[in-house]
């Protein structure tokens, strides 16, 4: 099936709205300098970093990387970020270092599939230039804790996208969609809570071909099923048990969580109300499909604790697809005789504007205007260097407040603390028998300085 619907009607950008867009892509650089910036700092950005760090570890020392779930530390994640991170650790690189790096170059990449994804529907370069920007402004400004941060999420998501552009392809040039549905599947072990963008795959599909969407799902299935075959070979059961980990589940954090929305919300309404006018189209069909899908399985991701602004991130990318398809399809808006195309156009840009202003983080007006912010950031560095050589000092086990202090001070992975309140709380075990565990590591619990803290403020 071809993808690509009727060119719309293209109008030339007002000068009103090049200079929008200047503005957007002006913030877009500012809000990701700081990041970029803090990712180059000794400083624990996310208690993740340093438990995707030790994992990695776990396979450059020959440990077990799915430790057993009876203790206090539990590795519930896939394997191929952790193989990804030893194999850069293996070039030199610190695997939190690493991490980093790899999360930087999967919001880029990220930015050029949904602009990929635009442009397969015929979008505009700039209605594709558009929604790639905002994605990009939006991650920096309001997720930038998981922008340039150690966690596989990003990349996971990187990699399906640009599976699903694969995809869509393959359709247009009337290929089968299986390879694609495979990519999709493989990236599914970098990180496995990402069902939207599979989802949306194989219901496109099956707008043109159920019987090709049955069997790209069967493909997409058996893929899984020899994943998980494979990882169980290598691992054994623990691995089944540990993806399982005991969480709790609650409908009122999950509905207090939609809050979280807030963010990509202007984009939602600007997305809706062009889709509600122009029915019938190739990309409303896609459009509605993605966000419908995104937002229901980020809701289902909310259900459990723990879970954060990383349970967005599909719906923040179909939001950003939506968002430059609604730029080129303004024309067909009913037009109130002063409400021209250009002003549609304009409007649309200056309400994702504001939003992106109307946030109290200050981080990255201080990064560019404020020297004493810069001094800051490098006297945190610094007693995250003083507090690391204080903690390798420590003679035997150590389980620290910052846990990438205690791995920086080269001290083992010995409690993991959402693990164990899980278990606690889920009642797998009490805290008696959790306190005996942790009084026969015979570990120093050490409070770490709070300023090896990376503040995202």
């Amino acid at each position: 099936m071809d993808t690509s619907s009727a060119p719309l009607r293209r109008e030339p950008l007002s000068p009103a709205v090049v200079t929008a867009l200047i503005a957007l892509t002006s913030l877009a650089a500012l809000y990701l300098a700081w990041p970029i910036w803090r990712a180059t700092l000794p400083l624990q950005i996310d208690v993740n970093e340093a438990w995707n760090a030790y994992h990695a570890d776990a396979i450059r020392d020959s440990l077990p990387l799915y430790p057993d779930p009876a203790g206090l530390v539990i590795n519930n994640y896939p394997p191929l970020s952790f193989y990804m991170l030893a194999a850069l650790s293996a070039v030199g690189l610190d695997p939190v270092y690493g991490g980093r790096l790899i999360s930087l170059i999967a919001l880029a990449a990220l930015t050029g599939a949904i602009a990929s994804l635009i442009q397969q529907f015929r979008g505009s370069g700039t209605a594709a230039f558009l929604g790639a920007i905002w994605f990009c402004a939006t991650m920096a400004r309001f997720i930038n804790s998981y922008v340039g941060m150690n966690d596989p999420s990003l990349p996971a998501v990187a990699l399906m996208a640009w599976g699903l552009v694969w995809l869509l392809r393959r359709q247009a040039r009337g290929r089968a969609a299986d390879p694609a549905i495979v990519l999709i599947a493989i990236a599914g072990f970098y990180k496995h809570n990402y069902l939207a963008i599979p989802l949306t795959a194989i219901l496109w599909v099956a707008i043109s071909d159920r019987w090709a969407a049955v069997r790209a799902a069967i493909v997409g299935a058996g893929a899984v099923l020899i994943g998980f075959a494979l990882c169980i070979g290598l691992y054994g059961w623990v691995f089944v048990q540990s993806l399982l980990m005991a969480r709790e589940y609650s409908l009122i954090s999950a509905l207090g969580s939609l809050g979280r929305l807030q963010w990509i919300a202007p984009a939602l309404v600007i997305v809706f109300v062009w889709a509600w006018n122009r029915k019938g189209s190739q990309a409303v069909h896609f459009s509605i499909i993605f966000v419908a899908v995104a937002f229901g399985t980020c809701f289902l991701q909310y259900l459990g604790a723990g879970v954060e602004d990383n349970a967005q991130f599909e719906l923040i990318v179909a939001a950003a697809v939506g968002l430059g398809f609604a730029f080129d399809g303004v024309a067909a808006i009913p037009e109130v005789p002063w409400f021209t195309i250009e002003r549609q156009r304009l409007t649309i840009l200056i309400v994702v504007i504001v939003r992106l202003l109307l946030s109290l983080r200050t981080a990255p007006y201080l990064l560019v205007v404020s020297p004493a912010f810069r001094a800051e950031l490098r006297e945190r560095a610094a007693v995250t260097q003083r507090e690391v050589a204080r903690v390798a000092a420590i003679p035997g086990p150590a389980i620290c407040d910052l846990d990438l202090v205690c791995r920086w001070a080269g001290k083992p992975k010995l409690f993991d603390g959402f693990f164990v309140a899980q278990s606690v709380t889920t009642g797998r075990r009490t805290r008696v028998q959790v306190d005996r565990l942790q009084q026969a590591l015979g570990a120093v619990h050490v409070r770490v300085d709070p300023r090896a803290f990376a503040e995202w403020r």
